[in-house]
């Protein structure tokens, strides 16, 4: 592992510390959800070329512009479309799909952020343990890949 990637793993768990002592705050202000998704989706789409892999997005919202903390946002997402990209061979697919759900809360809206791969996912075996910190499933570990532990389902 290098020691860049110790730097970010290290930061990684100290911010999963402070969150779950609830020591983090939300820095709230106005995002554009059509930006934000277009943004992730150029931040990845030549990478995933690169690789092989098709990328792909849709967005289905009637209210685009949310407050929320976008830093903390875009975390998770780079996050997780990293992992996507490291765990999915060459010819496989990726989709991030973010959808505006019904909300019965007037001046609220809910929204469902779907992000699917080809990748080597967990298996039905593994998945009791999927919120163990830091727990990989073997497989994962034996691939050489470098990361926290921390990952999500394969959808069937």
């Amino acid at each position: 592992m290098t020691e860049a990637h110790e730097k970010a793993d290290t930061k990684a768990q100290l911010e999963i510390a402070r969150i779950e002592s609830g020591k983090t705050t939300l820095d709230e202000t106005y995002w554009d959800a059509y930006a934000f998704n277009d943004t992730l989706f150029s931040l990845f789409d030549s990478q995933m070329a690169e690789k092989g892999i098709v990328f792909t997005k849709t967005l289905k919202v009637e209210h685009s512009d949310v407050i929320c903390d976008e830093t903390k946002l875009r975390e998770i997402f780079l996050n997780i479309l990293s992992n996507a990209l490291k765990y999915t061979p060459s010819g496989g697919q990726v989709s991030m799909s973010f959808t505006e759900i019904p909300c019965d809360r007037p001046g609220y809206a809910m929204y469902q952020t779907v992000i699917e791969d080809t990748g080597i996912g967990m298996s039905e075996e593994f998945l009791p343990h999927l919120f163990e910190e830091f727990t990989r499933e073997r497989s994962s570990t034996e691939s050489k890949l470098n990361g926290t532990g921390l990952g999500m389902p394969k959808k069937s």
